[in-house]
This record gives C-alpha cells, sequence and structure tokens, in this order.
C-alpha cells in the first residue's frame, strides 16, 4: 500500500535524523542560556540545570554561548522528529482501524482477511481534522497533527518566536557536515556583473540581489542545505547562471531553483520563460530537478513562502 510505505519511509527518516540529533547534542554542554538585550547589545548568561544562579559570558566566551544556542535548536529539532515518529505511529494505528471497520476488511500489508473484496487503502484516513494551513507538505504528518492544533507550528519555529536572539547567535550553515561546507566553500564560476545590484547580505554573508534570495537561502541553511549562488550552468554551450545551485544530499543530486521577482512586467516575464524553456530542453525540469517561484507587486514572496517550498522539495 502506498500510504502504508509512505508511513514507514517518514518514520524511518526520522529516527535516522533521531541518531544523529542525539550524537550531536551528547557533545554539546549542558548549561542553560539566557540573554539580555540592553543599548542595542546581547549579553549571555548561563546557569545550571535546576539552579538559578547565572554567570555572565564574557566576549571572549561568545563561542560558549554559541554551543548552548545550537543544543536549543538541536533539541528542538529532535522533538520535531519524535513528534513525527507519534504522529506516524498514531496514522498506522488509525489506517488499521479504519480497514478494520470495513465490510471486507484487510490487512495493513494490504492482504485479504477473509478473502472478500480489498478495500480501498491509497486515500488519507479521517482523523478528525486537517488543518487548513499545511505546514509540512506531508499527508501523514499533517492529518494527525490536525488534531492537536489547527496550524502545526514546529518545535524549532515555537523556540525561534520564544528566542530571536538564537538566530543571530548561532552562525549560518552550522547544521552544515563537511561535506557540504566543502561543497558550498569551493570555488565556483560565478556572475560577476552587475556587481553593483547585489544590495543585500543572506545570513552566511553572501551577497545577493533582493530580500527574496535572502529569505531563500536563510531557508536552506535553517535546513542545513548548501547552495552556491549564481553559479555558471553550461547549456549546451551557452552559459547561464541559476540563481540557486543546490546540494541535496538526501537524492544524491544537485538541484536548481529560480526566483523570478518581477512576473507583473510583460517583458521580464517573457524573458523568464524563454529561460525556463532552454532550461527544460537541456533536462532540468521544473518539480523534480528544478525547483521555480515567483512574485508580483501585489503578491510578494515571504519567507514563510521560502520555508514551506524548502520543506516540500528537500525535507
Amino acid at each position: 500500500m502506498k500510504i502504508y510505505r509512505t508511513i514507514q519511509q517518514t518514520r524511518q527518516q526520522a529516527q535516522d535524523e533521531i541518531a544523529v540529533l542525539q550524537e550531536k547534542l551528547a557533545a554539546l554542554p549542558t548549561d542553560k542560556l539566557t540573554c539580555r538585550h540592553y543599548k542595542n547589545k546581547n549579553y549571555w548568561y548561563v546557569f545550571k540545570p535546576g539552579t538559578d544562579k547565572q554567570r555572565y559570558l564574557t566576549r571572549d566566551k561568545e563561542d560558549y554561548a554559541v554551543k548552548l544556542g545550537l543544543r536549543y535548536v538541536l533539541q528542538a529539532k529532535l522533538e520535531d522528529c519524535e513528534r513525527t515518529v507519534r504522529s506516524c505511529d498514531a496514522f498506522e494505528r488509525q489506517l488499521m482501524r479504519d480497514a478494520g471497520s470495513r465490510t471486507n476488511p484487510v490487512t495493513i500489508d494490504g492482504s485479504r482477511k477473509n478473502g472478500g473484496r480489498a478495500a480501498r487503502t491509497d486515500a488519507v484516513p479521517n482523523t478528525g481534522h486537517v488543518p487548513k494551513n499545511n505546514k509540512s507538505g506531508n499527508a501523514v504528518i499533517d492529518s494527525v497533527h490536525g488534531s492537536e492544533s489547527e496550524l502545526w507550528l514546529s518545535a524549532e519555529e515555537s523556540l525561534f518566536a520564544r528566542k530571536p536572539y538564537l538566530r543571530k547567535l548561532i552562525p549560518a550553515g552550522c547544521n552544515l557536515n563537511d561535506r557540504a561546507k566543502q561543497w558550498m566553500t569551493a570555488e565556483y564560476p560565478r556572475l560577476e556583473q552587475y556587481a553593483d545590484q547585489k544590495t543585500h547580505t543572506a545570513p552566511d554573508g553572501t551577497k545577493m540581489r533582493s530580500k527574496s534570495e535572502v529569505s531563500i537561502a536563510t531557508a536552506l541553511l535553517d535546513a542545513g542545505i548548501a547552495y552556491r549562488y549564481e553559479c555558471a550552468l553550461d547549456l549546451n554551450g551557452t552559459v547561464i547562471y541559476p540563481d540557486f545551485t543546490i546540494l541535496d544530499e538526501q537524492n544524491n543530486c544537485v538541484r536548481f531553483w529560480e526566483h523570478f521577482g518581477l512576473m507583473d512586467n510583460a517583458q521580464y516575464a517573457a524573458n523568464a520563460a524563454i529561460k525556463v524553456s532552454s532550461m527544460v530542453k537541456c533536462g532540468y525540469l521544473p518539480g523534480r530537478n528544478l525547483i521555480l517561484t515567483g512574485e508580483t507587486k501585489d503578491h510578494p514572496f515571504e519567507s514563510e513562502d521560502a520555508r514551506r517550498a524548502v520543506e516540500f522539495y528537500f525535507l
């Protein structure tokens, strides 16, 4: 059954990630971190779990604050993964109950119990509520999380909402593994023209042309995904520079992301269509190895849009 396979794959991915996160957490200090903001500056304090005694961290100890902040983020990611496992378990139980309640029930692997006609198992079981705002893009997760809250807010999102200073404390790309870091920082042919238009800065220091591109870069880095900005791509002798060349380690491939920011401009939209057409002719297909996003003046591209796209295509 397709649904059952999806449950198994989703649960296994979460369990694999749990093992990695637990290993990383074991290597980090266990002190608690708090921040006081005064006159546009952050002052870091730590205290031992179970005590109220705080100790100020001087500037030369900021690396320690980074490690403590990273623990908060990894712990939140761990909570999300554990929540996913619980969701898969609950979804599987619901699937079994639905199958058992039919006139000709089937087992969870799709075999008939009594020789009757197999029941349909390709539809999402009714868990009582499906969130209006599909946060994860995974029907298995969303249908179960919907019973908990109308809008599924991940533990990581909740953490940054409660402790916004963590985003500035933790270095961009800290979630990248060594291979991804090496690939991302290696030299590559870039678009050097119109450098004066790069007036926006991504969290890793990369200069970009728009706030929307910064939102995409931020979402990728937050997810631990390496990218190259405006890296040259040869299309049968014609060189173009896609906005993002992305290392998709999970699928062992490279993807490209083009963001079109002026789609309400007729000439711009026509040029965008020509560019996409040239990529398609060379085997770069939207939805597979090519991601396309866009915006207009009336319909801007928000950071939440970037995060959802990253979740949909990579997580």
